[in-house]
């Protein structure tokens, strides 16, 4: 957003909870992103998509199935695929990482925006025409547009009045990634099985990103296991389609 307001010659300051980011690349954490072509051009725009691209990994197909883990899936399949969209890739993988770091480089050398560390809102109130903002910290801003894009249990909504509504399924997505024996091909996998959704999703040649998600009780069980007690968890879920997994 403090890049989009950039381009429009709008600047802004960052006011981020966390301590300013190395610009040294971490390692991969298992996160990642997919991201449609409507993101890939706003990401263009932004003259981000270049520092990404040799990182991104094209979405070809989208196959999406039902069934039961263990049990294989429906014969029905919904398949997507590249030639429906006069050739056009169905989107983009991308990890984290990568994203993250085009975004921090660039927001270093943008001179519209600032960015204050390790300072969290305590307060946000209308004072006349702007918004006073004070900080835990002590520091205070007044602006004419406060923006809260520090995810769904931001504070700030609250503060001036904005009642938001939410509810609990009750399940929780794991995320991770994992290496396969075979080439995915670029092809994203959508397995929808009684307790929630399996997804596996084209990162490297040789590895996916997936989101397998599960009831609650049963997500805390397999994060808590070892690795090659997730894997003996997750194959009968995952299939053998791909080979082996690690």
């Amino acid at each position: 957003m403090a890049l989009s307001l950039s381009k429009l010659g709008i600047p802004s300051t960052i006011i981020d909870a966390g301590p300013k980011r190395a610009k040294k690349l971490p390692p991969f954490n298992g996160r990642a992103f997919a991201l449609s072509q409507v993101t890939q051009q706003m990401l263009q725009v932004l003259d981000i998509w270049p520092a990404i691209d040799k990182h991104a990994t094209a979405i070809q197909d989208i196959k999406v199935s039902a069934g039961e883990f263990g049990a294989g899936a429906s014969p029905f399949v919904v398949h997507f695929n590249n030639l429906e969209e006069l050739g056009q890739n169905l989107g983009h993988m991308l990890e984290e990482r990568h994203l993250l770091a085009a975004l921090l480089s660039a927001l270093d050398q943008d001179k519209n925006i600032e960015i204050h560390n390790k300072q969290t809102i305590k307060t946000a109130n209308e004072a006349a025409q702007n918004i006073l903002v004070e900080c835990v910290e002590g520091d205070q801003y007044e602006t004419e547009l406060l923006i809260a894009a520090d995810g769904r249990r931001s504070e700030v909504p609250s503060q001036i009045g904005i009642q938001k509504l939410s509810w609990d399924y009750p399940q929780s997505a794991i995320v991770c990634a994992v290496e396969h024996q075979a080439p995915h091909n670029g092809t994203a996998h959508q397995f929808f099985a009684p307790g929630g959704p399996l997804a596996i999703l084209p990162l490297e040649t040789h590895k996916s990103s997936l989101v397998w998600t599960v009831e609650t009780d049963m997500a805390d069980r397999l994060v808590a296991l070892s690795d090659a007690e997730f894997l003996s968890e997750l194959k009968p879920a995952f299939g053998d389609f791909l080979g082996d997994l690690k």
